[in-house]
């Protein structure tokens, strides 16, 4: 279904909550290998947790990406765990039809980004050449700075990044409370006595450094913004 066919369809329907974010009503729910993104009601009657099967009934509307669910009223069924996550590789992180469903994420961690309070903090992983954004709800970046550079494996919920004409910019991985992010190889220790590289030479086509890895640059600073980034 589009965006524009979804449009004020009425929903009734049962499936798994793969992730709750009480603070932004969101609900993730999953039946097989379809997901979709729902916004539960400002208040509801029982606490829901990941897991929990549940009734959803209310209308569905246009989503950045794909149709989302406006929820009137969320009745819980019976509690379980959660299904098993499924292994996202290349071919499958650049399936569009994979939307918002639980699974599991092999990438090394390029940068973490501050985000306050308890939307979590902001995290950019490469996976097999694609590079997308992780939230990790309930963290701070404090706490996850010391992963820049690592190998993890993560448990999260995989859905989309788009732009504002509804095309897909790449994966998001919406990573909740309960989540799991596993290190398998720890970052490097940075050298820093290491071949100081000319600037040109991170641009240019075949460049010997990847992206993620410490290198040792000169040159002078033409622009700052905040207190954590500038341009040289």
């Amino acid at each position: 279904m589009t965006n524009r066919e979804a449009a004020g369809q009425r929903v009734d329907l049962v499936a798994q909550v793969t992730l709750h974010v009480l603070s932004e009503r969101l609900l993730i729910l999953q039946d097989g290998l379809r997901g979709a993104y729902t916004y539960a009601p400002e208040a509801m009657d029982r606490p829901i947790s990941a897991g929990d099967w549940c009734r959803i009934e209310g209308t569905a509307s246009p989503g950045g990406f794909a149709p989302i669910v406006l929820a009137n009223k969320v009745t819980p069924i019976r509690s379980a765990p959660l299904p098993q996550p499924l292994r996202f590789g290349k071919e499958q992180l650049n399936d569009a039809s994979l939307e918002n469903i639980w699974g599991t994420v092999r990438a090394k961690v390029l940068e973490v980004k501050l985000r306050a309070g308890p939307r979590g903090a902001i995290l950019i992983f490469d996976s097999e050449g694609i590079t997308m954004q992780g939230r990790w709800y309930g963290h701070s970046v404090e706490e996850l700075n010391a992963l820049v550079g690592a190998e993890v494996e993560i448990e999260a919920v995989v859905g989309t990044i788009s732009n504002g004409r509804g095309q897909r910019l790449g994966p998001n991985l919406m990573i909740g409370r309960g989540g799991a992010l596993r290190v398998i190889r720890p970052p490097a220790p940075v050298k820093w006595q290491a071949d100081l590289l000319p600037i040109g030479t991170l641009l240019a086509f075949q460049s010997k450094a990847g992206v993620g890895d410490a290198v040792r640059i000169r040159g002078r600073v033409i622009h700052v913004r905040g207190d954590k980034q500038f341009h040289l």
